[in-house]
């Protein structure tokens, strides 16, 4: 894990450097949903309500539309599963880093846009329920990772509305093949 946060700041670093002088900075806070299903193989699962919100910051080059957004985001990952006609709720709380390269379409007032990135999470609590988690014999590992894709629409260069996909590239559980789907919609307001 210490090898991919090395990575990550290294990237950040050279990207940061290599921006000019005339890059836009903008400051924000983001909030919305998760909607996850953590697949479990060999159980049946259903996605479930979440939610997330933290600060972020955008760095985009004038002129080009390009650009980078990193948020610190407080998030948490819900699913059900069933097993044996009883229904198992189990959430994990997570410190969330994800870092998109973002693409702004040039248009004057509504810009749409594109993201994608890897987001990185640290777990800072989870319930699985004591039935469950006799059942299973696990808990959550300490760390994911996923990938994230999205879209959304930028209004009057101040309200952003989003939807992306995360797909898991790291097991959720321990001891199980289980990785992670999440589609997150929300609202981001930058200052």
């Amino acid at each position: 894990m210490k090898k991919r946060f090395k990575i990550l700041a290294v990237f950040v670093l050279l990207l940061s450097a290599a921006l000019p002088a005339s890059a836009q900075l903008s400051f924000g806070v983001k909030a919305g949903a998760n909607f996850t299903d953590i697949k479990l193989k060999g159980w049946d699962s259903n996605t479930a309500t979440g939610w997330y919100a933290g600060p972020t910051l955008e760095v985009m080059i004038r002129g080009l539309g390009l650009g980078v957004e990193g948020s610190l985001l407080y998030s948490r990952l819900s699913t059900d599963y069933k097993y044996d006609h009883a229904t198992y709720n189990a959430h994990v709380d997570y410190l969330t880093l994800p870092v998109n390269l973002k693409y702004k379409f040039p248009l004057p007032m509504v810009r749409p846009f594109v993201l994608a990135g890897p987001e990185f999470s640290v777990k800072v609590n989870d319930h699985i329920g004591r039935a469950a988690k006799d059942l299973w014999k696990t808990s959550f590992n300490g760390a994911d990772m996923m990938v994230n894709v999205g879209l959304g629409i930028e209004l009057l260069g101040k309200l952003q509305i989003s939807c992306s996909y995360n797909r898991g590239v790291t097991n959720s559980y321990k001891h199980f093949d289980s990785k992670t789907n999440n589609w997150r919609v929300g609202a981001g307001l930058y200052f």
